[in-house]
């Protein structure tokens, strides 16, 4: 039992070591973005054409790697009065449908990852490859982070945070 929370907790501070990070980054550069956009195009009056690109790209990464740190807390995927009524059954049938949903487009997105290596962005040139590892990584946090939540439900662990 003991080596079983260790291997939960490494898990766990592992996969935050990536995710609290690369949150922090995109939502400074998003911000970073779109303050010098506005100040560019209000002030200055210049463009800024590759404004809109990177803010893509940064809130793909914040969207799947920021989802995987949010389940980290327990915030989503099901609502607190349902749960609270219906107890393990309801909440690990949930969560097994969300591993099924993430492992579903996780395998789809693989599936495709070739194809969009041709694709590039508009006005940085960057590989659409980018966008999809977001995904790639997004849904695999979230498939563990799940599973370990699964192990947590049916064996209550003291999983340091």
């Amino acid at each position: 039992m003991n080596r079983l929370v260790k291997t939960i907790s490494y898990i766990d501070k592992a996969l935050a070591a990536i995710e609290i990070p690369v949150v922090f980054i995109t939502e400074v550069g998003i911000i970073s973005i779109l303050l010098y956009g506005a100040i560019n195009r209000y002030f200055i009056h210049g463009t800024f054409p590759q404004e809109a690109e990177l803010a893509w790209i940064f809130h793909i990464w914040l969207v799947f790697i920021g989802g995987s740190l949010v389940l980290r807390k327990g915030d989503h995927p099901y609502v607190g009065i349902i749960r609270d009524k219906k107890g393990k059954l309801y909440k690990t049938f949930v969560m097994l449908l969300c591993i099924l949903f993430s492992a579903v487009m996780l395998y789809y997105v693989i599936d495709y990852y070739d194809v969009y290596g041709i694709k590039k962005t508009t006005f940085l040139r960057l590989p659409m490859t980018l966008l999809y590892a977001a995904m790639i990584l997004g849904f695999t946090f979230m498939i563990i982070r799940y599973i370990i939540k699964i192990i947590i439900l049916y064996k209550p662990l003291e999983v340091s945070r």
